[in-house]
């Protein structure tokens, strides 16, 4: 039997009670009715009423707002009902609904990754409307800051049986708004175009939907910020500020104009310089190789500069933990700093243990052996970055970063090596027309980290109104684990020339070895099958030309040194690569074809303005007969085309014969290309971004020759 009181009492809106009036009776059961995902035990533990204390109803309402405050119930009630000795106490509680599904609709330019980390609320948790309104928030903030002030940003509760709910945030992006114009104030020493060009934020122009100028993003302004701060320093503002900008929107809500107040300061002159703290070298020594200089205007670069040499020059001594602090002492009214910059070593340490983590593909000796830290070791942070650069020059990874931590081992730093794979791997089909080649077809299987050691394997097959190609090429960067190194290819060439063809099969071999990480030699071995004949794509003649067109065996020896300092590979950024190479062909080798042939090629890349690379290449070429003979009409230099000197016709920059169309002594003469002994060209390139996910790149060019 159950007994009802009216008492009642709000608690946040709504909230319902009812016991019993008469004093006291003693509580022999607990109990809770409804409970679908909140845990029963938890709820006893929260209340205070128990199992043999006298029913009480203060204590009761306590333990309903004890229960509300848990956030899980959206109703409670309490009765009491009789049993044999007292009363058993039942709450009777409705859940709140519980998250199944956190759902982001209409998110089509800002990534759902960045979105779901400004969302506090988790699948399972219960709702709780107060914050879902925040995660709103944060994701309307998150859209400002990327450029989307006019983003619109809702949600919808979606309900599902067993007291679940969908919660759906609701998103319409709308435009991003554009910089209209960057004002600046207080700048009294350097003017505006000055700080903008060293900004990532520009403003909107008529070229902005290629350039991305008027872009705008918190992070990058944020950024800027600091780049207009750090470049005070390096003009000898050492005390400028830049305070929080002022982000003003239009009325139609598409244009922002930035207002930026800087506060300059005092210009200084660096007074003294001086070294203390433990100190490893002669106080000499290391003021020889800071760039902060006594007379000089201060310059936050070259104290950002000396910071990292002296700690490298102390880390390279096995001292991991040192500490390297800049004091400036400020004289305000005679505009002078002097800097006390203060050497802590701390202890000495090795090289621990050497994690290799990502690499699902690589192997990790393919790894550890562009390494030049070994466990055990004495610590050196320029062995460290070397490491890393090695690493990353491999061309197998798009991301690789060496980080260190305290290893468990005292006197020990453990290393990380944490790399991204990228795909080395390609399949390609394809077929086209250009008007150089008309036709043409393409299939090409190419593995640039073969089984994850590192080594290079590729088949061919070309088929055009010009070039039939067949290749297979290998390549090995470690021969049996050693600065050896080892390279094949067996192909089936057919070309046609201006006026006449060369079909080439035949194989190279090559062995090369490392003399340091970025200088070494290679010596290669090339038999091929010649066949040159008359005709090509613009033959005007079936008459050979005397002393050039010869068929036979070509047996050649090349001797190559070369230079590398690229960062990547596949996608270099920065560095050199040069080679030096001379060839040789002559009948002590069995080769029907004699010459000598010297090559000079160099390529030089610049990180360059908005993610864009800078290559400028140079090529040089000179061929003889050492026989007393003409040089192989096939051998020679063919300059003109997309290989070479694009903008002009394939082959077109060349020496010319003018010869007769018939053996005719009346046939009309025709031009022939016979090429040259010497070659030279160069080629600049600007390569920049398009679609950096699908590998896609443009290419600006100037090329001559």
């Amino acid at each position: 039997m159950k007994f009802w009181l009216s008492a009642t009492f709000l608690f946040f809106g709504v909230c319902g009670i009812a016991l019993a009036q008469e004093a006291g009776p003693v509580i022999k059961a607990l109990s809770f009715q409804g409970m679908l995902r909140f845990d029963e035990e938890t709820a006893r533990y929260i209340v205070s009423s128990k199992v043999g204390q006298v029913l009480d109803e203060e204590t009761v309402s306590k333990d309903i707002k004890a229960l509300y405050k848990t956030g899980a119930f959206e109703q409670i009630e309490a009765y009491k009902k009789e049993v044999e000795g007292g009363v058993e106490l039942v709450f009777l509680v409705k859940e709140r609904p519980a998250i199944d599904k956190v759902i982001i609709e209409g998110a089509n330019k800002v990534k759902e990754d960045d979105i779901r980390k400004k969302i506090t609320i988790r699948k399972g948790q219960i709702v709780n409307v107060t914050r879902v309104e925040r995660s709103v928030e944060a994701i309307r903030e998150h859209y400002m800051s990327e450029g989307y002030y006019m983003a619109e940003v809702g949600y919808r509760l979606k309900e599902k049986p067993e007291n679940l709910v969908d919660v759906v945030f609701v998103i319409r992006e709308n435009e991003k708004v554009k910089i209209q114009r960057i004002e600046f104030v207080g700048n009294e020493s350097i003017p505006d175009d000055e700080l903008k060009n060293i900004m990532m934020s520009k403003e909107y122009n008529l070229f902005g939907f290629a350039t991305g100028a008027g872009q705008f993003s918190r992070e990058m302004l944020d950024a800027d910020l600091q780049n207009i701060r750090f470049y005070y320093g390096t003009k000898g503002f050492a005390e400028a500020t830049v305070e929080e900008p002022v982000i003003m929107v239009s009325a139609d809500r598409r244009y922002i104009v930035i207002s930026v107040t800087i506060h300059e300061g005092n210009k200084y002159t660096m007074g003294k310089v001086d070294i203390a703290g433990d100190l490893l070298f002669p106080k000499e020594t290391l003021l020889e190789k800071v760039k902060a200089k006594t007379g000089q205007i201060f310059n936050a670069l070259d104290v950002q500069t000396d910071i990292r040499t002296l700690g490298d020059l102390y880390k390279d001594e096995g001292y991991a933990f040192t500490t390297v602090s800049a004091i400036p002492t400020i004289h305000r009214e005679e505009k002078i700093l002097d800097l006390t910059y203060v050497l802590q070593k701390g202890e000495k340490a090795r090289f621990g243990r050497i994690e290799i983590t990502g690499n699902e593909q690589t192997r990790d000796w393919t790894i550890r052996r562009e390494l030049r830290i070994f466990e055990g070791d004495f610590y050196s942070e320029t062995k460290l970055r070397e490491s890393e650069a090695r690493v990353k020059r491999l061309g197998f990874f798009e991301k690789v970063e060496v980080k260190t931590k305290p290893s468990e081992r005292a006197g020990e730093v453990d290393v990380i090596v944490e790399v991204q794979e990228r795909k080395t791997g390609s399949f390609m089909v394809g077929a086209g027309v250009s008007s150089l080649e008309n036709f043409m077809f393409q299939a090409q299987v190419s593995k640039q980290n073969f089984m994850g050691r590192g080594q290079s394997l590729s088949l061919l097959a070309m088929f055009s109104s010009l070039r039939t190609i067949y290749q297979f090429s290998f390549d090995e960067p470690y021969l049996f684990d050693t600065n050896w190194t080892f390279a094949m290819d067996i192909y089936n060439y057919e070309y046609l020339y201006y006026n006449f063809s060369k079909k080439t099969r035949g194989f190279d071999l090559t062995f090369g070895r490392r003399f340091t990480d970025n200088f070494g030699a290679s010596t290669s071995y090339k038999v091929e099958g010649v066949e040159v004949s008359t005709g090509g794509q613009r033959s005007v003649t079936e008459i050979p030309v005397a002393n050039l067109y010869k068929s036979g065996l070509l047996s050649s020896l090349t001797l190559t040194f070369w230079l590398d300092t690229l960062d990547d590979r596949l996608f270099p950024t920065r560095g050199n690569y040069s080679s030096v190479s001379a060839e040789w062909s002559g009948s002590a080798i069995g080769s029907a074809f004699p010459y000598l042939r010297f090559m000079v090629r160099s390529r030089q890349y610049f990180p360059f303005i908005l993610g864009s690379v800078l290559k400028i290449a140079g090529t040089y070429g000179h061929i003889i007969n050492p026989e007393k003979g003409d040089v192989p009409l096939g051998e020679r230099f063919y300059v003109g085309g997309i290989f070479s000197v694009r903008g002009f016709e394939r082959f077109s920059l060349g020496p010319r014969l003018q010869v007769g169309a018939a053996r005719d002594p009346a046939a009309m003469l025709q031009s022939f290309t016979i090429g040259g002994n010497k070659e030279l060209y160069f080629n600049v390139e600007v390569e920049f971004p398009i679609f950096m996910q699908a590998g896609i790149r443009g290419v600006v060019f100037f090329d001559a020759g």
